[in-house]
Parts: structure tokens; sequence; C-alpha cells
């Protein structure tokens, strides 16, 4: 049973992110010296920005202050056993990556037996078993993959992470819900603490191994969220907004390739951070733009969830949906210019028989 009703106090929302953010800030300089000392470090090259080798594998710190708060805040361990054993999974693929390079479909195996694991352990959006299970390990994969898609500047899928996890806790607050803010809390001293080491100008990355285990507990404490007893309706679709900015990159990355007949899985330098860098935002300003975006998508997440406001959630939806269809526009993609001139003119379809039968 999720624990409802009562919602943690002061003193233990203190304690729990002061002693993961000393473990981050403490420990990711160690490893960030033992990192460069070994040359175990990202270089410079093709789609990376950085002028010098920075040390990476970043995300050992994220896990240890996580784990460490887990732990330390629960006594039943009834929400560990929910959270950790696939979190530990999704983290170890994550380290192979960033030692190995694993391939695609290895990476994608490993994921998915992760949030088979979580699943198995409780983590369970509601409805019938097979749906559930299919639209939970979706999910799951969804938003690891999605935060790690959007780990290409300093302190951005960090940030990222950060933000949809303290808007989670804050919905777990409004609804009194001591598991959702239980599996939240750690998170935040840790990401805060990482975040002294990895914003502009970041001095190690997280890695595979951090930006999929961000990733994976943002869409795991999701799904508690969608476990509350009083979440029904549109209010279900909160998590979708909370984390927005980099499920709109999985989108626009998916919807970009398929419109140049490019593999899925390739890379390239149509990301929306690369976007911003191209209207000539500066690194830093081109982070701070999308944590905005991240807030607004959040606020937009919190109104769809706020009870008194139901009969309202439509407006919220088509709102949002207008303020992500300006921000796309802004970035200015070629790909979507293209395609809209050829719908004009009605010869879209006209193009995609020709690319098919070409």
């Amino acid at each position: 049973m999720d624990q409802i009703g009562t919602g943690l106090d002061l003193r233990t929302i203190l304690w729990t992110c002061g002693e993961t953010f000393l473990i981050a800030l403490v420990l990711t300089p160690i490893l960030r010296d033992i990192f460069r000392a070994y040359h175990f470090v990202d270089r410079p090259g093709f789609r990376k920005i950085h002028a010098y080798p920075i040390p990476r594998l970043g995300g050992i710190a994220i896990a240890a202050a996580y784990t460490a708060g887990q732990l330390g805040l629960n006594i039943d361990k009834a929400l560990n056993w929910r959270l950790l054993p696939g979190a530990a999974v999704i983290f170890t693929v994550g380290i192979l990556d960033d030692f190995v390079n694993l391939p695609p479909w290895y990476k994608l195996l490993g994921q998915t037996a992760a949030a088979c694991i979580a699943f198995w352990m409780g983590i369970r959006i509601p409805g019938p078993l097979p749906v559930s299970f299919v639209v939970t390990v979706f999910w799951l994969l969804l938003a690891a993959n999605s935060f790690n898609l959007i780990d290409g500047l300093d302190g951005l899928c960090t940030g990222m992470g950060l933000i949809a996890i303290v808007a989670l806790f804050l919905l777990g607050r409004m609804e009194n819900n001591v598991t959702l803010q239980k599996a939240t809390l750690p998170l935040v001293g840790a990401a805060v603490g990482f975040l002294c080491y990895n914003f502009s100008r970041a001095t190690i990355f997280l890695g595979d191994s951090g930006a999929l285990l961000i990733g994976f507990l943002v869409g795991c404490c999701s799904v508690l969220w969608t476990m509350e007893p009083n979440v029904k309706g549109a209010g279900l679709a909160t998590p979708v907004l909370l984390a927005a900015i980099p499920l709109m990159e999985v989108i626009l990355s998916v919807a970009r390739r398929w419109l140049k007949r490019r593999p899925l899985f390739g890379a390239d330098q149509g990301h929306i951070h690369y976007r911003l860098l191209a209207r000539g935002l500066t690194r830093k300003s081109a982070v701070v733009t999308l944590y905005l975006w991240a807030i607004g998508g959040c606020i937009f997440g919190a109104a769809l969830a706020y009870r008194p406001l139901r009969q309202w959630q439509a407006l919220v939806i088509v709102g949002f949906g207008i303020a992500a269809g300006a921000g796309v526009r802004q970035l200015r993609y070629p790909e979507f210019a293209e395609a809209t001139q050829l719908l004009i003119r009605g010869e879209f379809r006209k193009a995609l028989r020709g690319k098919d039968t070409g």
C-alpha cells in the first residue's frame, strides 16, 4: 500500500536533501580526478562542443547519493525494493555503454530488462495487467532514453531531471503522498550537488550511466504519481508535461530522421540545444532557456493535476499544445519547414511516394 495522508516533516526533507547533496558534492570531484588520472575521458570530436577531454561517468556520484538517501529515508524498505533493483540494472547498462559503447539493440535489451524488473517490483501504471505492462515498460524506456538524448550541453540533462523531480515532489506534497515524496527527495539533493561540477563549464559529465539513471528514476516516480488514487482522467498525462523538453527532443528527432530517411539511432546535430546554438545563443543561455521552457511545462503539468482545475483540463492541454508549437517554430527546423511547404502545395504525399519507389 502507498502511504497517503501525511507529508514528510521539514527536518526529514532538509536532512535527506543535505545528505545526498553532500555525498554528490564530495564524491563527484574524487571520481573526476580518478577518471582524469586514468585518461577515461570524453574527447572532443564530431557532435562534441567541448574543446578538451572531460571525465565522464559522473553518474556514479548520482547513483551513490540517491541510494544512500533512499536507504536512509525508508525504514520498511518497501519503496527500496520497488525502485532500486530496476535502477541498478539501468545504471549497469549505462556503465557498460560508457566503457565499451554497447550496440543499440544490446542497450535496448538491457533497458527493457530494467523496465520489466521495475514493473515486477510494483512500479505499474494503473490498468488491466497486459495493458499496464506494455504502457509502463514503454514509458520507462521513453523516459530513460529521452533524458539520455537531451544530454548534450553542460548541466542540461541534470537540470532537466532536477526540474522534473522537484515538480513530482511538490505534487506528492500536494496530494500528501509520502511514497512519492520519498522516491523523489533523494534525487533532488544528489542532482544539486552534481550540478556544482556539471553546470557550465562542466568539469565532469554524467555519461550514459547518469543520464539513463536520471531518466529512469523520473519515469518511475511519474508512474508512482499515476498510482495515486485521486489521479484520474487527463491528470494521468501530467508526467508527460513535466518531462516535456526531453520528450519533445525524442519526438522531433524521430520526425526529422524519418523525413530525411536517416537511421533512427544515427547521430546528427539537429537536437534542440544545437538549434538554439545555431540561433546565436551561448551554451549557458541555451541551457537556461531550456530550463525555463521545462519550468513552463511543469506549470502546465501542475495545472493539469490540480483537482480544483479539473473542469479546465482540456483548456490546459490546448494551451500547452500552442506553447509547444510556438517553441518548435522558434527552432526553425529546415526539415519541418520543407515538409510544411510541400503539405501546403499538396505535394507531400507525392514526395513520400517518390521516396518509397526510389
